[in-house]
């Protein structure tokens, strides 16, 4: 199995490297919180040492073959690594499988979102082989480029937002001539049909609202599926609009799959922007986030400070 590409931003070599450190240190960190320090310490040390991508070529033990041989001191291992942070490995393949159990547990509803057969890394068959790879290749190829987006963009954008609350959201199927709901509740149910209300303040006649679920981060609005049109009339929106994909085909509002926190970033703009990829089009039912689009956007943002205003709110779906 080849070695993936990780980051795809254009970040320069050291700079590259220091973020994904910080990503696989925070990683580590949220697994094993229910552990007594010394064992959550040994498990995020091997987390930290077989998923680090310098030591991807590097075996858990090496192969005997090299024992007693000139070749010995020169053949790495993750378990002499480990042993030289003070975590002496008798089992390591019994420290792996308690790390995968571990991963699999608590991003059990992420990994089934990024579609992964993640019950087969703990139900091992006997003779089975690269199973830490496909955590590995999970681990950078989905959670990384999410975690490196809310890292350099999603979370700066956050702190310069308001405290205002300008979303509304409402379960109520009986919306009616486009009425704003006032009221939202407590805990979204998921699956179910979801409106989204937003009304900007005087003078912002344009709207961005960014998204981040649990594996989803997109704008939407404007987008084909759910608000064609972000120019709005009397400075007031309700999702889905009428003409949207979704509407036209549902006759019903949105929808949240996935249970958890969701969270909103609603930019009220004085004045259109000109930028291609904020165009709607089939090809691209909602835009997704990308680091040259986020970089953009914060570009513009900070360019004119005085032409937006912003709001972040999070809600729950249960």
């Amino acid at each position: 199995m080849a070695k993936m590409g990780i980051s795809q931003l254009n970040i320069p070599g050291r700079e590259k490297i220091m973020i994904e450190t910080e990503f696989l240190e925070d990683f580590s960190r949220s697994l094993f919180l229910e552990k007594v320090s010394g064992d959550a310490e040994e498990y995020r040390c091997f987390v930290g040492l077989r998923l680090d991508p310098k030591n991807y070529f590097l075996e858990n033990k090496r192969s005997r073959r090299y024992e007693n041989t000139e070749h010995e001191r020169d053949c790495q291992d993750i378990a002499t690594l480990m042993t030289a942070r003070n975590f002496p490995q008798g089992d390591i393949q019994k420290t792996q499988k308690t790390v995968i159990e571990e991963i699999v547990n608590l991003y059990k509803v992420e990994l089934e979102s990024d579609k992964q057969d993640s019950q087969s890394w703990i139900n091992v068959k006997r003779g089975q082989r690269g199973i830490w790879q496909q955590v590995y290749d999970w681990l950078w190829k989905y959670k990384f480029p999410r975690w490196e987006l809310d890292h350099l963009f999603w979370e700066p954008l956050k702190h310069k937002t308001s405290g205002l609350d300008w979303i509304k959201i409402r379960s109520n199927t009986k919306v009616r001539n486009w009425e704003i709901p006032v009221i939202e509740p407590e805990l979204l149910p998921v699956g179910e049909p979801l409106w989204i209300s937003i009304q900007l303040p005087p003078e912002h006649d344009y709207l961005l609202l960014l998204y981040r679920g649990l594996t989803q981060q997109c704008f939407l609005c404007p987008s084909y599926i759910f608000a064609p049109e972000y120019k709005l009339s009397d400075n007031k929106i309700l999702m889905p609009q009428r003409e949207s994909f979704w509407y036209q085909k549902n006759q019903d509002g949105m929808k949240l799959t996935t249970p958890g926190t969701q969270e909103f970033v609603a930019i009220a703009l004085k004045e259109v922007l000109d930028l291609d990829w904020l165009k709607p089009r089939r090809e691209e039912p909602v835009v997704a986030w990308t680091s040259d689009r986020l970089t953009q956007l914060s570009q513009w943002l900070d360019d004119n400070p005085n032409s937006w205003q912003g709001c972040y709110q999070q809600f729950t779906v249960a």
